[in-house]
């Protein structure tokens, strides 16, 4: 009889294994199998489109790290009561697991997020350090992120934009939950798509972080700070991928400017810094919370 419990034991030896080797194989590949919700056919050939005037997403997976410096200035500093129009940084993004560091010069200041806790070291930037860590990162790579397994992508329409004579091919960019610190499901970027060259020219979008909408005093009820427009005016390519280099924000109508950006040293292969994921005894949590306090 011991021969025949033997084989028994052997085949369920061999159907753990494949079964580990599967589950395995499932967690390592998971998030490049899953990709976005599409709305139609129609919606997933406008954004393949997108994906490939823009370097192509087989290019963008290989990547392991994205590192860019950011010039912001904002015309109305000054009426706003910001200590200064200007914003300098250069920020590092571990593109596997979706964590971030930034240097800001001019403040000496700094931030980290490790996937988890987002932490400061002198930070003098009005915005909330959990709402900035990603926030720059989606101006550099939203082309890119319309691939994360929790967006959902609409139908594709037509719209034109101010200072544009042509429409372009729209596209409502929304979450199914919370994409990552700083935003919610709350939040959705309307993509401007041109129709002949397909490159991302721009788009609408709107923030739920509570804790913002409640330091700018928005009524109670709001739930999203928006829309504002982002034009990308000039474009750049690094290692065949294409990003935004000049870009600046209005109000949907044109009417005036919000800020003007300036993304430049692009780097796809900048190591990402390890020891700056561990938290020195000098630094400030960020525990701001992207659920509103306005009203309750």
């Amino acid at each position: 009889m011991k021969p025949k419990i033997d084989r028994i034991k052997l085949v369920f030896a061999i159907l753990f294994s494949v079964a580990y080797l599967f589950s395995t194989f499932e967690v390592s590949l998971g998030q490049d199998m899953m990709g976005p919700d599409y709305a139609s056919s129609k919606t997933k050939e406008v954004i393949q489109k997108m994906l490939k005037a823009h370097g192509g997403l087989e290019k963008w997976k290989k990547v392991k790290s994205l590192s860019f410096d950011n010039i912001f200035f904002n015309p109305a500093a000054s009426q706003m009561e910001w200590p200064s129009p200007w914003w300098v940084s250069h920020e590092v993004i571990d593109l596997k697991n979706r964590r971030a560091y930034h240097d800001w010069p001019l403040d000496n200041a700094k931030l980290t997020f490790d996937g988890e806790k987002v932490w400061t070291v002198d930070w003098k930037n009005g915005n909330m350090p959990k709402m900035q860590a990603m926030f720059f990162f989606y101006f550099a790579a939203l082309p890119f992120l319309t691939q994360d397994s929790n967006v959902r992508l609409g139908e594709p329409g037509m719209a034109k934009l101010p200072g544009f004579d042509k429409e372009y091919i729209t596209v409502v960019m929304g979450f199914t939950e919370k994409p990552t610190i700083g935003k919610t499901d709350k939040d959705s970027f309307k993509l401007f798509i041109d129709p002949d060259t397909h490159i991302l020219q721009d788009y609408e979008y709107k923030m739920g972080f509570g804790a913002m909408l409640d330091a700018m005093g928005l009524p109670p009820e709001a739930e999203v700070f928006g829309p504002m427009l982002r034009i990308h005016d000039k474009f750049t390519k690094v290692n065949g991928l294409t990003f935004p280099t000049e870009l600046h924000t209005m109000p949907p109508d044109g009417s005036t400017i919000y800020g003007n950006h300036v993304l430049f040293n692009y780097s796809l292969t900048e190591k990402f810094d390890e020891s700056r994921m561990k938290m020195s005894i000098n630094v400030i949590i960020d525990k701001s919370n992207a659920e509103r306090k306005a009203g309750k």
